[in-house]
């Protein structure tokens, strides 16, 4: 993406820009997939997950947690807010 984006700021000509967005654009889509793999891989070996209130409420974790491990719930929650 550096190396895009080094090539974009070089670039001169609108259709060159244009292409460069759209592999910018591809590999951000990929990015987004390979990150929600490892965030699923995550969870589904994980047999504790620890978290603050805030960051359990984080709207990209919960469409996460609600689309893609729909059929993988937890057990038991523990709320421990102290302070």
């Amino acid at each position: 993406m550096n190396k895009l984006q080094l090539q974009l700021k070089k670039a001169t000509q609108k259709s060159e820009k244009r292409e460069l967005y759209g592999e910018m654009k591809l590999l951000r889509k990929d990015l987004v997939q390979i990150q929600i793999a490892h965030i699923d891989q995550i969870f589904k070996g994980a047999d504790v997950i620890c978290s603050t209130l805030t960051s359990a409420a984080d709207k990209s974790l919960n469409n996460h947690i609600k689309h893609a491990m729909s059929d993988h719930l937890f057990d038991i929650l523990v709320i421990d807010e102290c302070a």
